[in-house]
């Protein structure tokens, strides 16, 4: 269950499983019943396929961000 914002493939996450750290994952695609979809979002529940070494159980907590990098150019007096 999405409750906060939304879910995306691609995404990076953090998960835990109350105090324990489980480690980081990325989504690599979502499904919304047998539909993959391309955004979840909160209310909503869903599956998802990741990358990471771990597996999930019922009351784990996945936190999901996405990274962007921003080039900035400095032209010369």
């Amino acid at each position: 269950l999405v409750t906060k914002g939304f879910l995306r493939p691609g995404a990076n996450f953090h998960a835990c499983r109350g105090e324990a750290d489980l480690g980081e994952g990325k989504i690599n695609s979502l499904k919304i019943g047998a539909s993959r979809v391309e955004k979840a979002e909160q209310n909503i529940e869903c599956g998802i396929e990741y990358e990471g070494s771990f597996k999930f159980k019922p009351g784990d907590i996945i936190n999901a961000y996405q990274t962007q990098e921003i080039i900035k150019t400095i032209k010369a007096k």
